[in-house]
């Protein structure tokens, strides 16, 4: 998992500091810890129009087309238009940070290579996702040789950090998490991608949530609004054995109705694993959410939505872990509800017969249409 996550220096959701003064920018990063992909791609679509020749309008919506694929439940797909337009966006940051090189200013030449080696690290990472090592590699070293470059013109230049840091981890260079607390503590642009990165670590890699929550909590400061993040929280406070509040940030979320659609809306399968991908799907991960749906169903209201909601995934859960008797009981008490019918599907797909991963991703799916 965190060869295909922490091998090259993309930064993701970098925010060059444009984004603090550019309402398209700044939208268009909202939008995507909202997990609202075609819309945060429009707001960058809208800078790249009014500022054609500044790289960031482009690392932006490549960053965004990276990130809508990597959160693409299990499969890691978009459509051959966007994959387009992800290198044709990073080949045209590329030839424009480079044009920068030698530019007069100080502060000028270490963007711009700090620019080319995010350019770079991002293609890196998608050839990365794909099993492409040597083209992922080599784009990797030629990116991190950029982002040294960027630290030997500006030493104070601390977003540069991250993407180092990422590739020192990568080695096993326990130096390389300190560099990323760097970025993230210090860096102008890039603190959102550090602490997004930080977690990959702190959750994939060892598991810590003690240490996670602090971080994401300071994500969702950041971008309250964020649905994603507070389906992170919700699983951090249960690992570490805050049921109740794990359960209200949900609940309260289910009760409020924008939140609500947006949970049963298009990108349901996304808040649910986009995250910890393959991982959601593994014995240890399903149990979890087994105990949490059950201990959720006394949350609440005792019934309606809520309740079939919970049942749904209790069972879908235990199916998937091998615990057929226990999804098979749970999906013969689920009824029909008007606002999750679609629910129905899982009852008339795994309730004859088990439900594998195949079945398990397309009721998602269907959940989300």
């Amino acid at each position: 998992m965190t060869s295909r996550l922490l091998i090259c220096a993309c930064l993701l959701l970098a925010v060059p500091p444009a984004w603090a003064i550019d309402p398209s920018l700044y939208s268009g990063v909202v939008a995507l810890f909202d997990l609202e992909f075609a819309a945060a791609r429009s707001r960058f679509r809208d800078y790249i129009r009014r500022e054609p020749d500044d790289p960031a309008g482009y690392i932006h919506e490549a960053a965004a087309i990276w990130w809508e694929s990597s959160t693409e439940l299990m499969y890691g797909k978009v459509d051959r238009g966007l994959e387009k337009l992800f290198f044709e966006d990073l080949d045209r940051a590329l030839k424009l940070s480079k044009e920068r090189f030698e530019a007069p200013r100080v502060e000028a030449r270490a963007e711009a290579y700090l620019t080319a080696g995010t350019a770079l690290g991002l293609r890196g990472q998608w050839h990365l996702d794909r099993d492409q090592r040597s083209k992922a590699f080599s784009y990797a070293r030629k990116g991190a040789k950029h982002l040294r470059k960027c630290l030997e013109i500006d030493k104070g230049r601390s977003d540069a950090h991250l993407g180092l840091g990422l590739l020192a981890y990568r080695k096993g260079d326990k130096d390389g998490v300190y560099a990323i607390r760097t970025a993230l503590d210090g860096g102008d642009w890039t603190p959102p991608a550090a602490a997004y990165f930080l977690l990959r670590i702190l959750i994939l890699d060892r598991g810590d949530y003690e240490e996670a929550l602090p971080v994401i909590r300071r994500l969702r400061g950041q971008f309250p609004s964020s649905l994603y993040l507070r389906f992170l929280e919700a699983v951090a406070l249960q690992r570490l054995g805050r049921w109740n509040e794990s359960h209200k940030l949900v609940y309260d979320a289910f009760r409020s109705e924008p939140l609500r659609k947006q949970m049963l809306g298009s990108e349901h399968p996304r808040l649910l694993c986009g995250f910890f991908q393959h991982v959601c799907l593994e014995r240890g991960t399903l149990i979890g959410a087994a105990e949490w749906t059950s201990r959720a169903m006394e949350t609440g209201e005792p019934k309606g939505a809520w309740l079939e909601l919970m049942r749904a995934y209790r069972g879908l859960a235990y199916d998937l872990a091998g615990e057929r008797e226990v999804a098979a009981r749970t999906y013969a008490e689920m009824r029909r509800q008007p606002e999750v019918e679609r629910l129905q599907l899982l009852v008339e797909t795994c309730r004859p017969a088990a439900c594998g991963r195949r079945e398990a991703v397309e009721f998602l799916r269907a959940l989300s249409r």
